[in-house]
């Protein structure tokens, strides 16, 4: 099938329609008239839509509304729609580490980091006693926030079983939540002692005199 294209000044027609030539477009002289077309379609698109690529691949940059395919791109294994912004720039720019360290427990804790959960995995030659072999155990502290949404806990487990190893198994998920608080402690300590001196004496002697001065009671005696 043949396209004929008619030339005219500053541009040419084709199918009835006249378009432009751009002096920006890198075509060569013998470009075909669907070429040039296509050329000048898609000027007209970078000009009416700007995007920076370089602001698109950036999980710091990138528009909210393509955060999903920012994602689908840099091969993240899990993702929520429902997560905070933070939350899917966060696991975004987790994901390389993730990749380059997949199968370790520091890749599940970087995973789950950018999630702001706090992670501690147990392997089962760390357990007391001893697990069954390539077993393991994780922890998920949540602090004063608590589950980030009502898919939480199977959004933990899909990142758990996407990021360790095919050997091992999760044991047990424990999930905590911890609230700090100031306790206040205090402590006073007194120490002495009262000297009661009795005298069958109605006046006492010198002796008991200075002992009765330094006593904090003076009981005087029955016998005067």
């Amino acid at each position: 099938m043949s396209t004929q294209a008619n030339y005219v000044e500053d541009g040419y027609v084709l199918a009835g329609y006249v378009f432009q030539s751009d002096d920006a477009h890198l075509l060569p002289p013998n470009a075909s008239a669907q070429e040039r077309a296509l050329s000048n379609a898609t000027a007209r698109i970078a000009d009416s839509v700007p995007v920076t690529i370089r602001e698109v691949w950036n999980p710091d940059t990138c528009p909210a509304h393509l955060l999903p395919w920012l994602a689908w791109g840099f091969s993240l294994d899990n993702w929520d729609d429902k997560w905070t912004e933070a939350q899917k720039r966060a696991a975004i720019k987790s994901s390389y580490q993730v990749h380059k360290h997949k199968g370790t427990a520091g890749a599940l804790k970087n995973a789950l980091d950018a999630l702001g959960l706090n992670l501690q995995v147990t392997e089962w030659h760390q357990m007391q006693p001893a697990g069954d072999p390539y077993t393991f155990a994780v922890r998920v502290d949540v602090g004063q926030a608590g589950l980030p949404g009502e898919n939480a806990i199977p959004t933990i487990e899909g990142v758990i079983d996407s990021t360790k190893n095919l050997r091992s198994h999760l044991a047990s998920l424990n999930i905590t939540g911890t609230v700090p608080g100031s306790e206040y402690l205090a402590a006073a300590l007194f120490c002495g002692e009262t000297v009661f001196i009795k005298s069958t004496q109605g006046t006492p002697p010198a002796l008991t005199q200075q002992l009765i001065n330094g006593a904090s009671q003076w009981v005087p005696g029955e016998l005067d």
